[in-house]
C-alpha cells in the first residue's frame, strides 16, 4: 500500500500517447467507462444496515448489471486502439467475462432464493451460520466466477504478456493505464464485498450493533486477501520454474569447453539475443571474464525463449 502514492505521481509524470491508427473518443473513454461501473455497483453493497449509498428493492440485479459495463470498456478499449493485440486482447476479455457471467448469476441466485428477497440487505438479515455449509457448493462457484470476471490467475489469458503484451491496456500509457490498474482493484473491492454479505453474512458477528461496519470490512479484506494470493501463488510457481532453468543453463554453460561452444553457437537464433549470446560462448571458449554467471544464464533463457517465438 505504501507504493500507491509513489506510483499514482509516476504515472502522472508519463506522456499521455494515443496511437495514430486510434479512435480518439472511444480510446479516451474507454478507461472512464471501466473504473464507472464498479463505482455504479459499490453504491449499493451495504456496509450495515444503515451505511449504504443506494438501498434498492433489487440491489443484487443492479450490482450484477453495472458490473457487466467493464466488458463494454473492455471491448471500447480493444477496437478503440488500432492495434492487433489489443484487439485480440478484447475478444478474449469479453469471450471470457460473457462466459463466467451465467455461472456467477446462478450463484447468486441461489443465495436469492434461500433469503427470498432480491436486496442484498434483505439476503443479509435472512443469512444464518448454517449456510456456511449449505451454500458452500454455490460459494466455490461464485468465488471462481469471481476471479475469472476479475482476471486475475489463473484466469487471466486476456492480459497474457508473452501472447497479446498486455491486453487491451497494450497502448495506453499515463493516468489513462492507471485508471484501468485502478478499475481492476476496485473490482477486487466490489467483488470481495459481494461475497461478504452473501455468504459471510456481512455485518452479522459479534456485537454487530457497534462492530458490525468493522465485520463487514474484515471478510471484504478476507475474501480480497485470498483472490489476490492467487497472483502471488501463479507468480511464484513462474519464478520457480525461471530459477530451475536459469540454474540449468548456468551449470551447463558456466565450465563449457571450447570444441563444445563451436558446435553450439552456430545452433543459436539469428536474433539480438542470439548474437549476444554468441558473443558471450566465444568469451567463455576464450577463457574471458564474461561477468556473473546468473547474467549469462539470463541471456541463455532470453535465447532460448526467442528461438521458440521464432
Amino acid at each position: 500500500m505504501a507504493a500507491v502514492n509513489p506510483d499514482g505521481v509516476k504515472f502522472a509524470q508519463k506522456e499521455d500517447v494515443t496511437p495514430r491508427a486510434a479512435d480518439r473518443g472511444v480510446f479516451k473513454l474507454a478507461p472512464a467507462v471501466s473504473m464507472f461501473s464498479y463505482l455504479l455497483a459499490l453504491a449499493a453493497i451495504p456496509f450495515t444496515p444503515s451505511l449504504v449509498a443506494g438501498d434498492l428493492p433489487a440491489s443484487l440485479v443492479y450490482v450484477l448489471a453495472v458490473s457487466g459495463i467493464g466488458t463494454v470498456a473492455t471491448l471500447m478499449a480493444g477496437f478503440g486502439s488500432g492495434n492487433k493485440y489489443a484487439t485480440l486482447g478484447a475478444f478474449r476479455s469479453a469471450a471470457q467475462l460473457v462466459s463466467y457471467e451465467v455461472p456467477l448469476i446462478l450463484a447468486c441466485a441461489s443465495f436469492a432464493m434461500a433469503a427470498g428477497s432480491l436486496s442484498i440487505s434483505g439476503i443479509v438479515h435472512e443469512w444464518h451460520p448454517i449456510w456456511l455449509l449449505w451454500q458452500l457448493p454455490g460459494a466455490f462457484v461464485l468465488l471462481v466466477a469471481m476471479t475469472a470476471e476479475l482476471q486475475r490467475p489463473p484466469f487471466d489469458m486476456p492480459v497474457a504478456d508473452s501472447e497479446v503484451v498486455m491486453g487491451v491496456m497494450t497502448e495506453y500509457t499515463g493516468l489513462r493505464f492507471a485508471l484501468f490498474l485502478l478499475s481492476e482493484y476496485a473490482g477486487i473491492v466490489v467483488m470481495s464485498a459481494l461475497f461478504a454479505a452473501l455468504y459471510l453474512g456481512g455485518w452479522n458477528g459479534p456485537f454487530e450493533g457497534a462492530l458490525g461496519f468493522v465485520w463487514m470490512l474484515l471478510k471484504t479484506a478476507v475474501v480480497a486477501f485470498v483472490i489476490l494470493r492467487q497472483d502471488g501463488a501463479e507468480g511464484s510457481q513462474g519464478d520457480e520454474l525461471v530459477q530451475e532453468l536459469r540454474n540449468h543453463v548456468a551449470k551447463e554453460i558456466g565450465p563449457i569447453a571450447k570444441p563444445r561452444s563451436i558446435m553450439i553457437v552456430p545452433e543459436l537464433p539469428k536474433t539480438r539475443s542470439g548474437k549476444i549470446m554468441r558473443r558471450l560462448l566465444r568469451d567463455v571458449a576464450e577463457g574471458r571474464e564474461v561477468g556473473d554467471t546468473t547474467t549469462l544464464a539470463d541471456t541463455a533463457v532470453m535465447s532460448v525463449i526467442s528461438a521458440q517465438v521464432k
